[in-house]
């Protein structure tokens, strides 16, 4: 039996922020090891190039299942509810047929965490543009939570998605702030490229309401998952109140 606790993480090609973040929220006795499946170039929340991407999960998680990974959680926001509510469970079943191991989706995450910290009404701001947007909103509104509204950060709606992870945490957190309402319950900050976790904290203390991002939700359920939830400071009040 393994000293330590092993998550394994399924990313797109193109992401460059959610190593980083994993890392940081992993607490002593878990190890965190990731595989990369192909996301083409393209705009983000480009459908088609996301269907295609997602063909890739059932061979990395056979691979990450040779290290022998204790859950294996599939960090994508925009890929995991592509098809609307209940695909975020397919892809759950397609980790786990290939792997045998418990898996989770950002998807799946965050409605977990809505409900661990008592949401009901949302605000969510995104990189996002308006067909990407729509999809997340079908998603939760299905999931039994009300979106006041989701905004898509303008400076990086229409740009390759490659571009999400290089604005900076100050742009995330203004643009973001910006987009929460005072009656909302909390604020989730989508996509798993963006750089949200590095402010997530401030952003709580100046909204006065606890903030979700993409990132902080998927590990938060796997950790939750192998049993292995620590209170951490530094992410937020989801992390903080364990």
């Amino acid at each position: 039996m393994s000293l330590y606790k092993r998550i394994g993480v399924i990313l797109p090609s193109t992401n460059t922020t959610v190593e980083s973040d994993f890392f940081k929220m992993s607490p002593d006795g878990v190890t965190v090891h990731f595989h990369r499946i192909l996301r083409k170039s393209g705009l983000i929340g480009d459908y088609e190039i996301q269907e295609e991407m997602n063909q890739g999960i059932d061979e990395a998680a056979t691979m990450l299942a040779s290290l022998h990974p204790d859950v294996i959680a599939y960090a994508c926001t925009g890929g995991s509810v592509l098809k609307g509510i209940g695909y975020d469970r397919e892809l759950i079943t397609r980790i786990e047929t290939a792997s045998g191991v418990p898996g989770v989706t950002t998807a799946s995450a965050v409605v977990e965490a809505l409900h661990s910290v008592g949401a009901r009404k949302i605000s969510i701001a995104t990189p996002y543009g308006d067909d990407e947007n729509d999809r997340i909103q079908r998603f939760l509104s299905n999931s039994g939570f009300t979106v006041l509204n989701i905004e898509g950060d303008p400076s990086t709606a229409n740009k390759e998605v490659s571009e999400t992870s290089e604005e900076s945490s100050l742009s995330v957190k203004n643009f973001a702030k910006s987009v929460c309402r005072s009656e909302a319950d909390v604020l989730f900050c989508a996509c798993t490229a963006w750089r949200s976790l590095e402010i997530v904290t401030e952003l709580e203390a100046e909204l006065s309401k606890p903030v979700l991002t993409a990132n902080q939700v998927t590990m938060w359920s796997a950790l939750r998952t192998v049993n292995m939830l620590q209170s951490q400071s530094g992410f937020g009040t989801l992390l903080t109140s364990v």
